[in-house]
């Protein structure tokens, strides 16, 4: 088994000497391991959860202007994606999101994972009194100006709320053939993933069975989607709801209808 051990010391907080290490397999996920310099003697205080891929690297940013320096952990992710994690001096995870990432494509999450902010491209942008922000292109744009801004909200990074206020059309009749929706609502992102889930089970589709598609983001107030084709195959009510990384919106309903008889 090939380990992995990096130590690094620095002075987080005026008068306390940190010392951070990546701990794990070196091909692997690995663990941040936080401890201080007390009275000359080094003492562990925290661990991570399970952070990391390829060019794992680490620097220390003040991101909430309060005078301590976070841990900021960003490391590459295949095929083409970065990913981020900071933590605070005590070990709490200020960009943990929602952890539905693991049920995206390409996204997969072990359990006891931190849950990042992912996507093409992530930078730290100045905000308001000495802030930072997170700027991503997600990873469904191709567009390097499509960004999504994660602002410090209640000490944690997060993407506003979507609100979806109207779905067109409301009723689809069962095909074969691709049905698109218009989505209309507020705070959408560019990284927005639209779910459908059943508003009742049928005795084929159940209220655990979920499809998701990337919707094409037109403005923070207007997407369009393709309905799954799956869903077209059977006369039911399902509920659309409107997720990114953060949270979930409300959800409205779409009914599949049975096709005219001829």
């Amino acid at each position: 088994m090939n380990i992995l051990l990096q130590l690094n010391a620095y002075e987080l907080k005026p008068g306390v000497e940190s010392v951070m290490a990546f701990f794990g397999q070196r091909n692997s996920e690995k663990r941040l391991i936080y401890g201080e310099i007390r009275n000359g003697i080094y003492e562990p205080v925290w661990d991570s959860p399970l952070i990391g891929g390829g060019n794992l690297g680490r620097a220390y940013e003040d991101v909430n202007a309060d005078g301590v320096r976070e841990i900021v952990i960003s490391w590459t992710e295949l095929p083409r994606g970065t990913a981020m994690a900071i933590f605070s001096i005590d070990g709490e995870e200020i960009t943990r999101q929602a952890c539905k990432d693991e049920r995206r494509i390409m996204l997969a999450a072990a359990s006891g994972s931190a849950c990042p902010v992912r996507g093409r491209s992530i930078t730290l942008a100045e905000a308001v009194q000495g802030s930072r922000d997170i700027i991503l292109v997600p990873y469904n744009s191709e567009n390097d100006s499509d960004t999504d801004t994660y602002a410090l909200r209640e000490g944690h990074y997060k993407l506003p709320t979507s609100r979806l206020k109207s779905i067109a059309p409301k009723s689809l009749r069962m095909s074969s053939e691709p049905r698109r929706l218009v989505l209309l609502g507020t705070n959408f992102a560019h990284g927005s993933l639209v779910t459908f889930t059943p508003a009742e089970g049928d005795g084929y589709f159940t209220p655990d069975d979920r499809f998701t598609n990337w919707p094409v983001f037109i403005s923070d107030t207007r997407l369009r989607v393709d309905v799954p084709t799956d869903l077209l195959s059977r006369k039911l009510k399902w509920n659309v709801t409107v997720e990114n990384s953060s949270s979930s919106s409300n959800s409205l309903v779409v009914s599949v209808e049975a096709a005219p008889s001829e």
